[in-house]
């Protein structure tokens, strides 16, 4: 019996040792990063900087390979889990199957190449809708988790931190300016947006506040091809999503965005990857 107690207790230990956790970033250079403020200029998401490297190891580039192998940018992602990225693209379903996934780099390009192996759509939204796509991308084989790939946390509620006044951090690979000769940017992009009243965005879009959030509207704003970026903020020592970019401001990069409410989507999260917000 006691001999058996020890395995038990041996068996409890190593789960917990091996359990993965969320929302650590150990190359997260926060002395640096909280230097920027919410007027800031620069090479960014039309007011942020470049980020560090492995300052955002959940931050994901998603690609389409086309027939000469050469894979386009289409916004971005955040891994949610070993096999598991959570986006925002109408244009990605379970239909298409050349899709990739760049992990581990701030590179647009860089890092590694992961296969993906289906797209699930929140059946809530894709039926006609033109706002609220959200997919969760189930890769073709499970992440190694390293200082430069890690997994973000999906909080149960947002109410204390998604409060008109408070800051959160988004990045992003998308356009710097309004300008027609403008380009996604090689270097992830951060910046520090103010959430927004929602009046302030359901003047703008198909708005709902059960399931979006509203940011940007003054200093740094969502600008162009950002689909998918995530906004984030942290308690403790422990990251969180806590919105994922769906839509540009029709006002040229300059007023506040849309974002789906990533804690809106548990029950579906869980229902398909078996992940359990936090």
């Amino acid at each position: 019996m006691f001999q058996m107690r020890k395995v038990v207790a041996l068996i409890i230990l190593l789960s917990v040792a091996t359990a993965q956790t969320c929302g650590k970033a150990t190359l997260n250079h926060m002395s640096a990063a909280m230097q920027l403020v919410s007027n800031q200029t620069g090479e960014a998401v039309t007011g942020g900087t470049q980020a560090a490297d492995g300052a955002w190891p959940w931050t994901v580039s998603v690609c389409y390979k086309d027939w000469f192998g050469t894979c386009s940018y289409k916004g971005a992602g955040v891994i949610i889990g070993d096999r598991w990225v959570l986006a925002a693209d109408p244009e990605i379903d379970n239909t298409l199957t050349d899709y990739r996934v760049h992990v581990g780099s701030t590179q647009k390009d860089g890092g590694t190449l992961a296969q993906v192996q289906n797209v699930w759509v929140t059946s809530e939204f894709k039926n006609g809708k033109d706002h609220g796509d959200i997919n969760l991308i189930e890769l073709g084989a499970p992440l190694k988790f390293s200082d430069h790939v890690q997994p973000i946390c999906v909080p149960k509620s947002d109410t204390d931190v998604v409060i008109p006044g408070h800051y959160a951090w988004f990045t992003s690979w998308g356009h710097t300016s309004n300008s027609m000769f403008a380009e996604e940017q090689k270097y992830l992009q951060q910046a520090k947006l103010e959430f927004d009243n929602d009046t302030l965005c359901k003047n703008m879009y198909t708005y709902d506040s059960k399931y979006n959030c509203c940011a940007g509207g003054t200093g740094p704003s969502v600008c162009k091809k950002e689909l998918g970026s995530p906004l984030m903020q942290k308690k403790g020592d422990t990251w969180y999503l806590y919105g994922i970019s769906d839509t540009a401001s029709p006002n040229g990069c300059s007023s506040a965005a849309s974002f789906l409410r990533a804690s809106y989507f548990c029950n579906f999260i869980n229902d398909v990857a078996g992940i359990d917000c936090v």
